[in-house]
């Protein structure tokens, strides 16, 4: 079990090396201790999502986010609940929305014998 979930010395690694590099370019003064409702539940997910890379990197978006006091505003508290709840694959989606700018639609419905409609 011990080799499934993450420590806190391995979280703290990937921490100051994952989200310090998304926060090169952030000026110095814009770097700011990020909200406890923020830092503490996603360092608590990182336990148990540590080995899933897309889901890690989206942990990693929002501490990132919420370290910057001109993106903050975009940081949720409720976004780590979500992350929790995603899977691999809706990661990779989530990931794909925003360097997408095209998202294919389909638009379904269904006749029904009495001739009524189903949208």
């Amino acid at each position: 079990m011990k080799g499934l979930v993450w420590g806190y010395e391995k979280i703290e690694e990937w921490i100051n090396m994952r989200v310090v590099q998304k926060l090169e370019n952030v000026p110095q003064e814009n770097i700011i201790t990020p909200p406890l409702q923020i830092a503490g539940p996603t360092i608590e997910a990182l336990r148990y999502t540590g080995e899933d890379n897309e889901i890690r990197e989206l942990y990693a978006n929002l501490l990132a986010t919420s370290m910057n006091k001109e993106t903050l505003h975009k940081a949720h508290p409720g976004y780590v609940e979500i992350l929790k709840n995603i899977s691999t694959d809706e990661a990779i989606l989530l990931k794909n929305f925003v360097t997408t700018k095209i998202y294919p639609c389909i638009d379904l419905h269904s006749q029904y014998p009495n001739g009524s409609f189903f949208w």
